[in-house]
């Protein structure tokens, strides 16, 4: 049975910010003194920023089958202890679940990795990442990135297709640690390419497959940018720009290297 003496309702009111004045001294006084609701408040909280995290997703209907059965085995639980099920607990475990379920379906979709490579170039071109370093020797730059990255990068010397090294940074693509450096060029153009350890198949279908020497090249259209991504071993490579298409292509074919 649910004590009386414990809030439940007016926890999850408390959560969403529902509760007058009095009513949320009264009810926050309760918790800062009851371990027992302090526990069920943070279990709302947690469900509660979980739901938040996601975009509103539709799953497999695998995954949604197999949230329901960890509901209902829940529930099953709750009742064989000769508990009735508080409110506030299905609803802990139904946000926990929504947000699972939604993560589920965004992973599925694997659409972060190059949206979130174009968003990182999209800053450095805006100016709001600063350069880690900042050389036009690319020399210098391998050394830098030596001692922050678990793997080899390589930058090469554009100098000769008119693209100059001006400076590089280590940043996150989705899960990913990235050696990330920049080439102007012609035009007030820029060039950003990176590296991280990885796989393509973490990447969603792309706009076009392109073949060179034996290596594949997935190319992403995302608004004005272009991101070309090929493998070289276990590490991922990705060149980026707003130039045309054709022409970000190209600089990644004279970069790539087959393994």
């Amino acid at each position: 049975m649910i004590d009386a003496n414990h809030p439940e309702l007016e926890l999850q009111d408390l959560v969403e910010g529902l509760l007058g004045p009095a009513e949320h001294a009264t009810i926050q006084a309760h918790v800062d003194g009851c371990v027992r609701c302090r526990a069920e408040l943070d279990e709302l909280r947690r469900g509660r920023e979980l739901a938040r995290l996601v975009p509103r997703l539709t799953a497999p209907g695998d995954v949604r089958r197999d949230v329901a059965v960890c509901l209902q085995r829940a529930s099953d639980a709750e009742q064989q202890n000769g508990r009735g099920v508080p409110r506030r607990r299905i609803l802990a475990y139904v946000l926990g679940a929504a947000a699972a379920v939604a993560i589920a379906a965004y992973v599925s979709r694997r659409e972060d990795v190059p949206a979130s490579a174009i968003r990182s170039y999209e800053a450095s071109k805006a100016g709001e990442r600063a350069f880690d370093i900042v050389t036009s020797d690319p020399a210098v730059l391998e050394r830098f990135f030596s001692g922050r990255v678990s793997f080899n990068v390589r930058v090469f010397d554009l100098g000769m297709m008119g693209y100059r090294l001006v400076g590089g940074r280590v940043d996150q693509i989705f899960t990913h640690p990235i050696a990330l450096y920049t080439y102007s060029g012609p035009d007030n153009r820029t060039l950003t390419c990176g590296m991280y350890r990885g796989d393509l198949s973490e990447l969603p279908e792309p706009n076009e497959r392109r073949d060179h020497n034996d290596i594949t090249f997935l190319v992403y259209k995302r608004g004005a940018v272009t991101a070309v991504f090929w493998r070289e071993g276990d590490v991922v490579c990705v060149a980026m720009s707003d130039m045309p298409t054709d022409e970000v292509v190209a600089l990644a074919f004279a970069k790539s290297i087959r393994s």
